[in-house]
């Protein structure tokens, strides 16, 4: 088995607000989901959810052979519309560990969805996304969805609502068939699912 390579990152600098929600979140803290971002005009439960993607960056490890190789950059391509990829455009350029930048794309071909080391799936009914999983699922390409059925389908990390709260759940038997490997630290603090049914 090829050795896996931790790819850490700091943040120089983020957004208003964000630093304290990445924050929280690394304690597993959750939010008021109706609250606002007080400057950007998105909702506060997006901003969260944008900056978790980031931080999830320091609690997966990728094969060292992943594909694309990381090189200057940390690229999350976003599948689908809504409030969380603008939130995420927010974070664009952000500085990472050892001068990477963080790239976010707008993904709508099949063919770019092997170009990124994660992958967030919107809330969005037009996307057909147990298809999209179902061509990704041996890529060391860690997804993240919000669809109640995410990590059935074969999804790694899904965000859920609970009392007002952001909380996440993870499927380890997905991560593993990608060859990635999940924080027993994150692990412990997640609800634990599986893969079920058919795409």
């Amino acid at each position: 088995m090829e050795p896996l390579m931790t790819r850490r990152h700091q943040r120089r600098r983020l957004p208003s607000g964000v630093c304290t929600i990445v924050f929280l979140i690394g304690l597993s803290i959750g939010v008021m989901a109706n609250a606002q971002g007080a400057s950007s005009g998105i909702p506060y439960e997006n901003r969260i959810k944008a900056a978790f993607l980031v931080e999830l960056f320091s609690y997966v490890d990728w094969p060292a052979d992943a594909v694309p190789a990381f090189g200057d950059q940390f690229v999350i391509g976003v599948v689908g519309e809504g409030p969380t990829l603008l939130a995420l455009l927010d974070l664009r350029g952000l500085e990472m560990e050892d001068n990477r930048q963080l790239v976010v794309k707008r993904l709508t071909e099949a063919v770019d969805f092997g170009s990124c080391h994660m992958l967030f799936f919107s809330e969005d009914p037009g996307v057909d996304v147990g298809r999209v999983l179902g061509e990704i699922a041996d890529n060391a390409v860690l997804t993240v969805g919000e669809t109640g059925d995410f990590t059935r389908l074969g999804g790694m990390v899904r965000f859920y609502p609970a009392a007002n709260r952001v909380r996440f759940e993870i499927n380890p038997e997905a991560s593993r068939t990608a060859g990635l490997r999940i924080s027993s630290r994150l692990l412990r603090l997640a609800k634990i699912t599986k893969t079920s049914g058919d795409r």
